[in-house]
């Protein structure tokens, strides 16, 4: 279920998007929350004194739902969702995840979620319900500009906001981004009794996107391994192997780039019935899961030796004599979705969806 919350909202917007425009958001949020005592303890009241003690952030009159736009240079909506506290563990309305976490990543969201005592950014979720018309706003739209991109984001009338809770009713939520801080939201829900004692902790900061994510582009990232051990196996044993001229675009569901550190770039297309028993079908179309499963035991290398890149050139750049980078494509939304629903997790880091929202515009209080 989508609820309302008292956000602590950023400072300076107007009506309409008009007057002050934000653009340092994250750093001002960074600033704030290094001020905080770091004794472990939840500091809820100072991130409220502190965030607000400058007139950088107001604290919302009362709860609500928001609604959330990104638009371009030209003012146009790329797209549009709602933020709301979204339950953690809900069975009429699961938040499903559809990617492997890093443990080394899921400990930074720890300690910063136990520092702010807060969630700082919502996470980003896809419903394939339609959401209703979110145009009948409660109040001023405040806009942060970042990267040539507009994020506005108005209080939503209540009326509106119980339309897209009832649109949401009975459909599951897929997390697209923010898998780590959905997993620490559950530990902080179970560490503070779940179930006994109802409050902020059974709840997680959300945007929702609806019709199945209708504005979101996916994208990848990108794996770098320094030393590649190429065992006496052949690419085109179990890959179509293309090289430039010929390397068909856009590349087919489940195709890996391959980019070594001496050599030119291929592209390997998994043969017809390579992956039958080895990865199940809904995971097939993500290259991700296609190169753990195909290629990492051809080149002596484990997920865990990866680095990741969100840039392609810089991932190819990065490719040193003796390694390689393994470039993914991107994923179609619909099966990620179908992914999720199937209980299926690909690769850590196997997918983006973009553009999302930004941290700091938006602060739930726990």
């Amino acid at each position: 279920m989508l609820s309302p919350f008292c956000a602590l909202l950023v400072a300076g917007g107007r009506p309409g998007g008009g007057g002050s425009v934000h653009r340092d958001i994250p750093d001002a949020l960074a600033r704030h929350l290094s001020q905080l005592p770091a004794t472990g303890r939840y500091q809820s009241e100072d991130l409220v004194r502190s965030a607000t003690a400058d007139g950088r952030y107001v604290l919302a009159d009362r709860p609500h739902v928001y609604r959330y736009r990104i638009l371009d240079a030209a003012g146009t909506a790329i797209t549009a969702g709602v933020v709301g506290s979204v339950a953690v563990d809900d069975p009429d309305t699961p938040l499903l995840p559809h990617e492997e976490l890093l443990v080394g990543e899921a400990d930074t969201r720890r300690r910063e979620r136990r520092r702010a005592a807060a969630d700082t950014w919502p996470i980003l979720v896809v419903t394939p319900a339609e959401l209703p018309d979110l145009a009948d706003t409660g109040g001023s739209e405040v806009t942060v500009e970042r990267s040539g991109l507009v994020h506005a984001v108005a209080p939503l009338a209540d009326d509106a906001a119980a339309a897209v809770a009832d649109s949401m009713s009975g459909h599951p939520l897929v997390i697209a981004d923010g898998h780590h801080r959905h997993a620490v939201a559950q530990e902080h829900r179970a560490r503070l009794g779940a179930g006994s004692r109802p409050g902020p902790w059974d709840c997680i900061m959300a945007m929702v996107v609806g019709s199945g994510g209708r504005g979101l582009a996916g994208a990848a990232f990108h794996r770098v391994f320094d030393e590649v051990h190429p065992g006496p196996e052949r690419f085109d044993a179990v890959f179509e192997v293309y090289a430039a001229p010929e390397i068909p675009v856009p590349p087919p569901p489940g195709a890996i780039g391959w980019w070594p550190g001496r050599g030119a770039p291929l592209l390997l297309v998994p043969r017809s019935g390579a992956l039958v028993g080895t990865l199940p079908s809904p995971l097939r179309a993500s290259g991700a899961a296609v190169a753990r499963a195909l290629l990492y035991p051809m080149i002596g290398v484990e997920e865990s030796k990866a680095r990741y890149e969100a840039d392609p050139v810089v991932a190819a750049r990065a490719a040193r004599p003796g390694g390689a980078a393994v470039l993914i494509p991107p994923i179609d939304p619909q099966a990620v979705l179908a992914a999720a629903a199937g209980g299926h997790r690909f690769p850590p880091k196997a997918t983006r969806f973009l553009p999302k929202p930004l941290p700091g515009i938006l602060i739930r209080t726990l």
